[in-house]
């Protein structure tokens, strides 16, 4: 039985290092999404019923504030030749590739999660400068990377989402908020019409809230001990929680108002020619979180 010649194993292990060259080579970077488009799951951990609640959130903040809020999730990152494995500097290589904002206000954020590497990245279009790191990290690690331990992305980036929303609200040039008691319940609904950017969000105004709804709750708690003052400890008791309800629905007016005001004569935050992606670049800020 003749073996085969050298000259017969050339060209089929050319062939062969051609299909493994091609199969391992990393590809070129996806084009910049059309105008509007926020998310792109490209490894598939988002349930499609949670994408569909992601984008509304994503078109609800662009409409209110113009901040794209851009969400890209990898299976790895050696997926495409962005000539880095750091998440980083993968990070801002995508967003200034992508142009995430309007080169004339760069408020634009990018979230990137990497699958296999279990990393995460928050980054800050350059307007948000390194003062919004601190909320970044907040987000990242308080809302995320807990979520994303148990293997629920969608979920995970969802709240990070309404987190950046609400820092979107604000704008680049405000300061960030600060944390108070309160600050849990911002991940609700209610949290979030409630709690946003009103007076209820610092300590005071929490602990007279608190001090009304307990003293009001003490006293309607009488009434079953002190039958003879029925009358006027429930004139205090519900007046005081009625009170906390009227603050509270006052704030809430409030915010609503600043927000409309806010969109009515913020005449620079108009939107980008093609609807987020007009030449927004990265200026290094943002947080990373791994699990």
């Amino acid at each position: 039985m003749r073996l085969p010649t050298p000259a017969f194993f050339s060209p089929v292990c050319r062939w062969f290092l051609f299909l493994v060259a091609a199969g391992s080579a990393q590809a070129d970077m996806p084009p910049r999404p059309v105008g509007g488009d926020f998310l792109q799951d490209y490894a598939g951990v988002i349930p499609e019923k949670m994408r569909q609640t992601i984008r509304e959130h994503q078109a609800a903040a662009f409409e209110a504030t113009k901040v794209p809020l851009v969400v890209v999730t990898l299976p790895d990152l050696g997926r495409y030749d962005l000539g880095t494995g750091n998440i980083e500097t993968y990070a801002r290589k995508w967003f200034n590739t992508w142009g995430i904002g309007s080169a004339q206000k760069n408020d634009g954020v990018l979230v990137l999660l990497a699958v296999k590497e279990r990393r995460a990245r928050i980054e800050l279009g350059a307007a948000w400068g390194h003062r919004w790191d601190a909320y970044a990290t907040h987000v990242m690690d308080g809302r995320m990377v807990p979520r994303f331990k148990g293997g629920d992305y969608g979920d995970g980036l969802l709240a990070g989402l309404e987190a950046l929303e609400r820092m979107a609200a604000r704008g680049a040039e405000a300061e960030p908020p600060a944390e108070s008691a309160l600050e849990a319940l911002a991940g609700s609904a209610l949290g979030y019409y409630a709690l946003h950017d009103n007076p209820l969000r610092n300590n005071l105004g929490s602990g007279i809230v608190l001090g009304l709804l307990v003293t009001g709750g003490f006293a309607l708690l009488l009434m079953i001990f002190m039958p003879g003052r029925r009358k006027l400890l429930l004139k205090i008791g519900l007046g005081l929680i009625g009170l906390v309800f009227l603050f509270w629905i006052t704030a809430v007016l409030l915010m609503l108002l600043s927000g409309v005001l806010g969109r009515l004569f913020s005449g620079g935050n108009s939107s980008s020619s093609d609807g987020g992606y007009d030449g927004g670049s990265s200026g290094g800020g943002g947080a990373t979180g791994s699990w």
